[in-house]
């Protein structure tokens, strides 16, 4: 029987979601505040939450508990709600787990899904692949039968909690892995950046009680190596601009969350790359005096 998902957020991850959920598996509905992105219109989401079996929140963090909120209300209890947004709540520095079961009803299934899936590659058929988490395995197994046999390829964990730190980390480090690519610094400073964010994704994992071995997993180290280097991640690019223009407009999970991570770690010295990205998001520093201080070790 096919299950009644609901894509709430009709941008290019949800979209790109709609288009490897095999269509034997699910009837889609969509919502989004902007009505006209809605295949075939938007329905009240009083019609729309009650009759689903999953829904998919493809919002940016910053717009998870307003669109929660709503939800809230009309939700059924066997209802699994997902999130798929990789950042901290400004200014709780809450994960996306912990914020849908603070908003949601008591004991509601709630999932975050973390890894290499940029929404640009599977929405195009190639493979992608992410870590569903969960503490309800039954619910977990449901939403891995909903995409097998999908371009997407799912695993699970319990420890929804590492998962989300893990995709908020990787965002951070790949603004600083487009710092380096927007500045020119070449093959080897890369990969001495990449190493670099490796151990200090490991090091604030810690003092955030992540797990190390779901950090080091496809929803961490492997999402960073997917986003970290890749033009069609918002984050790299971002990182990218401020090398060249000294700013950037662009709405990214991995600038939202920074400060968030930076209230809940403070400042430690051995963080040279996590120093040197509060000196320049926070500070509003030379991005190339910056990294050059921390390529040469001035700083």
């Amino acid at each position: 029987m096919a299950q009644r998902v609901l894509i709430i957020g009709a941008g290019a991850l949800g979209t790109a979601l709609a288009k490897v959920i095999p269509k034997e598996h699910a009837e889609i509905a969509w919502w989004d505040v902007d009505e006209t992105k809605c295949p075939g219109g938007r329905q009240p989401l009083e019609a729309l939450v009650p009759s689903a079996n999953v829904i998919f929140l493809c919002v940016p963090s910053w717009a998870i508990r307003a669109a929660l909120a709503p939800i809230s209300a009309l939700v059924v209890p066997t209802t699994a709600v997902v999130s798929l947004a990789k950042g901290l709540e400004s200014p709780t520095a809450k994960t996306m787990f912990e914020v849908c079961t603070e908003v949601l009803p008591p004991n509601q299934p709630v999932a975050v899904m973390g890894g290499a899936m940029l929404a640009s590659e599977i929405g195009s058929g190639l493979p992608g692949m992410a870590v569903l988490a969960s503490p309800n395995d039954a619910v977990a197994a449901d939403l891995i039968a909903l995409l097998r046999g999908s371009a997407l390829q799912l695993s699970w964990v319990s420890d929804a909690r590492s998962v989300a730190i893990a995709g908020v980390l990787k965002n951070i480090y790949a603004i600083v892995l487009g710092i380096g690519d927007g500045l020119g610094l070449g093959s080897n400073t890369r990969g001495w950046l990449f190493a670099q964010a490796v151990r200090e994704m490991l090091e604030i994992g810690k003092i955030m009680q992540a797990d190390q071995q779901v950090l080091l997993s496809v929803a961490g180290i492997g999402d960073l190596v997917a986003t970290g280097l890749s033009a069609n991640s918002k984050n790299h690019t971002a990182g990218t601009e401020l090398a060249t223009a000294g700013r950037t407009s662009i709405a990214c999970e991995g600038i939202a969350s920074f400060p968030s991570v930076l209230q809940v770690i403070g400042v430690r010295p051995n963080l040279r790359l996590f120093n040197a990205l509060e000196a320049i998001l926070i500070r509003g520093q030379n991005v190339r005096i910056v990294i050059q201080d921390l390529i040469y070790q001035k700083a």
